[in-house]
């Protein structure tokens, strides 16, 4: 279980500048009958921040920096810097730099599925740290917005779910891949027609291990959604696509898991002011389809909901 307290304020210097302080502590605690390293059932961590933000005129700026204390990894400085511009009327350019760091989890350390550490050459998961640049465009007139997003993002001792061998279980370990590159293209939009209110969104990626410029494994390099509801009187009525490109289950990429398509649909009627009836279809044509082998995604799933907003 995890306790975490925070305290955090703002302090407005005046119309187009901001401070925000932050003070953390996060306790982390595993119980868990199978948990195989000693010494990580407990870790705690302390944190301060602090971030400013700045508008003037055309110009955004924002500054952002952390100290983490954690009690098994040590001190870790953390920060970004964004930025913005209007260029010309509805349109902005973004750009932002900044450096991550993300411990590995008690479960993914201590659990059966956490490295076993008295088998010879096995060594303890370590932290990951990301360095990220990315710009952009963003246009905005009336009810239409699209943005263009470009990014890049190498990250060293990535954790994620390998191959079995490291740890006490047959199905696969948690284990680091030492240099990881992410870097693509996100673009996004959405705009009202004859109606419809219309969005869409596509990621062209390429998350690659630097060190053999194949796929990261169960990572796809295409993701994409259009999505579309409308109002007919007292109904609201929409649906969805969700498509994949093909992905490999494991780091070799000999093991292929096939693209899909998903359908969505969902129907709202408005019995009254307050109350709300709803039905969510998904997967609506019952789609096979696997993220990672071995494991059954979810078929068609209904859902009904009666929603009551009360008024108080």
């Amino acid at each position: 279980h995890v306790k975490n307290l925070t305290l955090s304020g703002s302090l407005a210097i005046d119309k187009g500048q901001q401070i925000n302080l932050l003070v953390e502590r996060i306790e982390d605690q595993l119980e868990n009958s199978g948990l195989v390293t000693a010494g990580v059932g407990k870790r705690g961590r302390n944190a301060v921040g602090a971030g400013y933000l700045l508008n003037a005129g055309s110009w955004s700026l924002q500054a952002h920096a952390r100290h983490d204390s954690d009690s098994q990894f040590g001190g870790v400085n953390t920060g970004t810097l964004l930025a913005g511009v209007e260029v010309a009327p509805g349109l902005r350019l973004v750009g932002s730099v900044g450096n991550a760091f993300r411990a590995p989890t008690l479960y993914q350390q201590g659990s059966v599925y956490g490295p076993n550490l008295s088998k010879p050459g096995v060594k303890a998961l370590d932290a990951e740290r990301g360095h990220n640049v990315e710009f952009g465009l963003k246009y905005g007139s009336g009810d239409t917005e699209v943005s263009a997003t470009a990014y890049r993002n190498r990250v060293s001792n990535l954790i994620v779910f390998g191959a079995a061998g490291s740890c006490n279980s047959q199905y696969g370990c948690y284990q680091n891949v030492s240099m990881a590159r992410l870097q693509g293209l996100s673009l996004a939009g959405n705009t009202r027609l004859a109606g419809l209110r219309l969005q869409a969104t596509l990621d062209l990626q390429s998350p690659t291990d630097a060190s053999t410029g194949l796929l990261l494994a169960r990572r796809t390099k295409r993701l994409g959604t259009i999505n579309a509801d409308t109002e007919l009187g007292d109904w609201l009525l929409g649906a969805g696509v969700q498509a994949s490109g093909e992905r490999f289950d494991n780091a070799a990429n000999t093991r292929r898991l096939g693209g899909y398509a998903l359908l969505n649909l969902n129907a709202q009627y408005r019995i009254s002011r307050e109350l709300k009836a709803q039905i969510n279809v998904d997967n609506a044509f019952n789609r096979d389809y696997s993220t990672a082998y071995g494991y059954a995604s979810a078929p068609r799933t209904v859902l009904v909901t009666l929603r009551w907003s009360p008024k108080l």
